[in-house]
Parts: structure tokens; sequence; C-alpha cells
């Protein structure tokens, strides 16, 4: 029984001693903090209960003015003392209960309780009983679920709640613009969710795990979807993301790559183009300075005829390696496999750049590793057209010392060089071609660009040794088409290692 419910009329009869202590009795069993005030507003009795909450002990409150210790004001009043529910109470007003109110604790700590006030009579007149409850923790928890809501509400994704007909039973404010703007489609439900959302939604609560993202496209718009299934009910729980400023981003990125693309052909065609037409006579050149220097010249007329050819024939070069890669670029030129002998090839390749070597003095060695097949399937133009120009390099930036040619199927070095991509690895045919060389060198931060068109190492090595840059390129785009791998490592003043892998199976016709 509550104390607020014991007739007073049976505690008022008793001697004033038992009465107190059968009042301080029903007061303990309360599972609330109680207070009896007298009808001064003085405390008369409080309980454990109390004493837990507000910090102070029982005989330090016990006589004292209630307001002035507790500062008791209810939440949609100030804290004078004619607004405290007590005040009011021993006035005769009736409180409606239950209420809420801030209680001062110990320690300058003011507390939000719940409460109930009503008039009781004492041994002294009229006074009150107050139970009250800390509800600090049931705000804090509010608080939290207010700021939940606030986020769905706040949130820029659309958020539904489906029940397990698909049925929508909440929408946030996102969700709510995206109805009046779409409408509904088939089934009545709102146009931007997918058209078997039924299905989708028993499939999500059947299983219990969130669904996959299902992309919902209509007009230019675009939205994407994930269903997750709400703990402990049979409600899914929709997030939707606009996509539709994505979509178009990535269709711009689209048409500005093919835009790119097409340009990049139609220069690639046209420089090719222009080659082809210097070419032309740039071989008239060619010709008639080799018939002139088959003629009768003084040494003057001698040495200008050889400038001519030397320039004539570096001219050559350049556009021969413009339409090269032009070639490679615009995929005019595809691999040509056909068995071949590997070791001829090399040695034949090699031939000229062993003479070209000796006259700088440097020495040129060429090793194959005798496990490997004597005869293979592959493109041998473009080996010899690889090899063509790594050797070139390798003899163009080597001032002294030697260029060594190894091929095989794992080939040795000095500096631990990874030789092929992973996948070649795993490979039996793949063969691996390396060209060391004691040059010059090539910086860290440069290696990872000495392969791009139009690339030197050293912009001054384009004065020093000459060159477009065009070459290593063009290496690059030769054993990629024949689904090889290359790379480079290398160490200024130390020289360089040019490696290659290519798939070369062996061949017995």
């Amino acid at each position: 029984m509550s104390i607020l419910n014991f007739p007073r009329s049976a505690i008022s009869c008793l001697p004033n001693d038992d009465a107190g202590d059968i009042v301080q009795f029903l007061l303990d069993g309360l599972p609330s903090g109680a207070l009896l005030i007298d009808g001064k507003g003085k405390i008369l009795m409080l309980n454990q209960q109390a004493e837990k909450c507000l910090g102070w002990p029982a005989a330090t409150l016990i006589g004292q003015p209630v307001h002035e210790w507790l500062d008791c004001y209810s939440e949609e009043l100030t804290a004078e003392p004619e607004n405290c529910p007590i005040a009011r109470t021993l006035v005769g007003e009736n409180i409606a209960s239950p209420g809420r109110m801030w209680l001062s604790c110990r320690g300058a700590v003011t507390k939000p309780v719940e409460y109930r006030c009503s008039r009781y009579s004492t041994g002294g007149g009229m006074g009150a009983i107050l139970a009250f409850n800390d509800i600090t923790r049931e705000l804090a928890v509010e608080k939290d679920l207010r700021s939940l809501a606030s986020i769905a509400e706040a949130c820029p994704l659309a958020i539904v709640e489906l029940n397990e007909d698909a049925n929508l039973i909440h929408a946030n404010p996102v969700m709510m613009s995206l109805m009046d703007r779409f409408g509904f489609g088939a089934g009545l439900h709102a146009a931007v969710l997918p058209e078997n959302i039924e299905a989708l939604t028993a499939e999500c609560l059947a299983r219990q795990s969130e669904s996959d993202t299902i992309e919902v496209n209509f007009g230019d718009h675009c939205y994407e979807w994930k269903l997750v299934p709400v703990t402990g009910e049979r409600i899914a729980r929709g997030y939707g993301v606009d996509l539709t400023a994505r979509k178009r981003i990535e269709l711009a990125l689209a048409r500005a790559k093919l835009e790119a693309e097409s340009a990049s052909r139609a220069k690639s065609e046209l420089l090719a183009n222009m080659n082809h037409e210097l070419r032309t006579p740039l071989n008239g050149v060619i010709g008639m300075a080799e018939l002139l220097a088959h003629s009768d010249l003084t040494n003057d007329q001698r040495d200008c005829v050889e400038t001519i050819q030397t320039c004539a024939g570096s001219l050559m070069g350049v556009i021969e390696e413009h339409l090269t890669m032009a070639d490679l670029v615009g995929e005019r030129s595809i691999a040509e496999p056909s068995v071949f002998d590997l070791g001829p090839c090399l040695q034949e390749v090699s031939q000229s750049f062993r003479c070209l070597a000796q006259q700088k003095e440097l020495r040129f060695t060429l090793s194959i590793a005798p496990e490997l097949p004597a005869r293979v399937l592959g493109d041998h133009t473009r080996l010899k057209q690889v090899m063509h120009r790594l050797l070139g390099n390798a003899l163009k930036f080597t001032p002294q010392g030697e260029i060594r040619v190894d091929v095989g199927r794992r080939v040795p070095s000095a500096r631990g060089v990874r030789f092929g991509a992973d996948h070649l690895h795993a490979l039996e045919s793949t063969i691996h071609f390396a060209i060391a060389d004691t040059g010059v060198g090539i910086a860290a931060e440069k290696q990872a660009v000495i392969f791009e068109r139009f690339v030197q190492a050293d912009g001054s090595s384009t004065r020093s040794f000459g060159g477009t840059g065009l070459g290593l390129a063009v290496a690059k785009e030769l054993v990629e088409s024949m689904g090889g791998a290359i790379g480079v490592e290398s160490d200024p003043g130390k020289g360089s290692i040019f490696w290659f892998a290519l798939p070369l199976p062996a061949s017995g016709s």
C-alpha cells in the first residue's frame, strides 16, 4: 500500500512515537524517494531513497525549509518559491500528477524528477507528501531517441519503412518529396522504388539480411536502393541514394573519353600521313645522294654528300619511329606469329650492334641459355624491332665498358631484378631478355616514365645524345602487343638493365 493512500486516521490515533515509526517504515518501503513536509514547508521525514537521490543525510534535512534546500520547481515555471509544487500543494492547489520538476541536490547538482505531491495530515496540521523518481537516465534516452529520429528526418538519403507486404508505413522528408515529384507506379508503390519491391522485401525479411543494391532508372533519373531488415520486427528499411548526378558525370566522362580517343586517332593518322608524305621526297634525297656518292667528286664535295646521307638517314629513322608508333596506337598493325629459330634471330640482330660497339671500344656479349628451345612460335619481326631499339639505346648511352645480352628462362641479375609480370612467371613458355650496359644510368624518379612517348630521362640527353624519346615507347608498345611485359632497373652512373619477357612456346616444326 502506498503511503499516499494510507488512512490518516489509522496513524493519528496512535501514540506520537509509534505513529512516527510507522510513517518512517512506510516511507522506507516506497520504491521512490519520499519527503514528508509540515504545513510551514519544513521537512519532517524522508526515506532512504530520497537520501540517496538528494545526497543529503536525513539528519541534515529534517527541520529545514524544503524550498531553500532543494530549490524545487516544475519544468514549465520559473524557480520562484511560489512556483514550488510543494508550496502550491500546501495552499490547497491540486497539482496534476504525475509531473516533472527539478530538484537541487548536494554538490550543486540539479536532477530532473518525476513527482506526485499530495496534501497529508500531520501532527501539526495539514502538510504534504512528495514522492519522486530520478529520471536523468530516461531523459538521456529520450534525447538519444530524438537525435536518432532527427537523423532520419535530416538525412539526405531517401528512407522508407515497409511491412512484410511491402506497404509503406514510414517515409522521411526526402522520400516524401520524391513521391510528390514522381508519383506512384505499378502496384501503387512509389515510382522511385524497384518494380519488384514486394519480392525484394519478402526475401530481405525471410533471409534477415540486407539485400544487394538495386538500381532504379526512370527517364534521366537514377536511384540505388538497399533493403535492411529491422531487428525484432517484420519491417524492412530501405535506403535510396540519388545517383543521377554521378551517372551524368560518368556519361560525360565516357563521351569525353571517346572524343579524346577519336582526336588521338585523328592526330595519329595525320602524323602517319605527314610522315608518309615526308618519306617520299626524303627517299628521293637519299637516292640522289647515293648517286652523287658514286660519281667523281672532290674531297669537299664528298664530305658534303656524306653529311647529306647521314642527316637523311637520321631523319628517315625518326620518320620510321613515328610511323611505327602511329600504326601501333591506331591498331593498324597486328602481331603475326610464326615458327622461327631463336638463336640465329638473336645473332642476326646483335651482329650490327657488335660492330658498332667495337667501334666505340665497348665489349659486347650475347648469352643464350642452353635449355631454351631451338625453334619457337612468335613474331620474330617484332622481336627484332624490340631488340634493335633496346640495343640502340644501350649503345647510345654507354661511353665505355660493356653491353651484355642475356636470354633465358630466368635471367640472373646482380640488382635482383624481377623479370616479367607475375602472370608471365607462371608460364613455362616465357623467355626473358635482358640488355645490360655500363652507361650513364637512370634516376629512380625517371624510371616510371622512361617508356612514355617523347620522354627522356634527362632533358639534356636530347642535346647530348640525340633522339626523339620514341624508341623505348615503341619498344613497350611492341612487347605488350605480343602479350609480354617490359621494365628497367638502373643506378645513375652505374648503368642500366632493360628487360622484357615474352611468351614464346617451343615448336618442333
